[in-house]
């Protein structure tokens, strides 16, 4: 006969092995690595909200240290270029933002001239306008062979889209990539096919972005396609491959109205 106060004792050591077992076994939550926000992610959570830039919700104090320490540890930094350029970028970007919720509702970049030229920033040892800092990355891209039209920010709907993360030289290429094939799938479209004419019509801004970079002369068809065929539809990739000889591309305007809220 099996003492009844003895299966009660192993039914107790069981139970306390079982929740010690258990107890240092650590919780699943805990195993995972967390990668915490950068103080730029999460400035530009506050800045955007449904893509509306809402200066009232914009923490300047914030974006205007971290542009200062951003700009100091690129003076100090080593000298890789894809890291020196991710850097640039997004200080570029904190600078834009900054001018443009100190610019009182500005509504369309290119009808103030002196937008782009108005403030200096003095960076490893150079002076830069957000003219000259944008000019100087476009540059350093072209020699790292990066498409990064797709991914700087003019302060307008139209173009690359406003930037959400920090950019890091170990995400970078992922994230260009990405953002090149959102470029064309906007709402405000970049460009039309039109078949019947052989008419490609780009936006303004793309344009724009290839005379920075080439100088107005660059604006030849075949320079222009090889841009952009890895990123738009595969039907009309392939029908402008095919008919590349053929094809006219033309400039059209799309409206590059910020919306913003003060």
């Amino acid at each position: 006969m099996v003492n009844i106060s003895m299966i009660g004792f192993l039914l107790l050591s069981g139970f306390f092995d079982y929740t010690e077992s258990h107890e240092q076994k650590p919780h699943k939550y805990t195993t995972k690595n967390k990668s915490e926000s950068s103080l730029f992610d999460s400035l530009m959570k506050q800045c955007f909200k449904n893509n509306v830039l809402r200066c009232d919700s914009c923490d300047t104090v914030s974006l205007r240290r971290y542009l200062e320490e951003s700009s100091a540890r690129i003076e100090n930094g080593g000298r890789n270029q894809q890291a020196r350029l991710c850097s640039l970028m997004n200080v570029y970007h904190a600078w834009l933002i900054l001018r443009l919720c100190a610019s009182n509702g500005l509504q369309r970049i290119s009808n103030d001239s002196m937008f782009l030229y108005n403030d200096t920033l003095m960076i490893d040892r150079s002076r830069f306008t957000l003219a000259t800092l944008r000019a100087s990355i476009l540059e350093m891209a072209q020699k790292e062979q990066l498409q990064i039209w797709c991914s700087l920010w003019d302060g307008t709907v139209s173009g690359a889209s406003h930037p959400k993360k920090e950019f890091h030289p170990q995400t970078y290429s992922s994230t260009i990539k990405s953002k090149a094939k959102s470029y064309f799938k906007s709402t405000h479209d970049e460009y039309v096919l039109d078949r019947s004419k052989g008419i490609l019509s780009l936006s303004e801004s793309l344009l724009r972005e290839l005379s920075l970079i080439k100088g107005s002369s660059m604006r030849e068809t075949p320079y222009i396609l090889e841009l952009i065929l890895p990123y738009i539809p595969e039907m009309d990739a392939a029908y402008c491959l095919v008919n590349k000889h053929m094809l006219r591309v033309r400039s059209m305007i799309v409206s590059d109205r910020i919306q913003m809220v003060q």
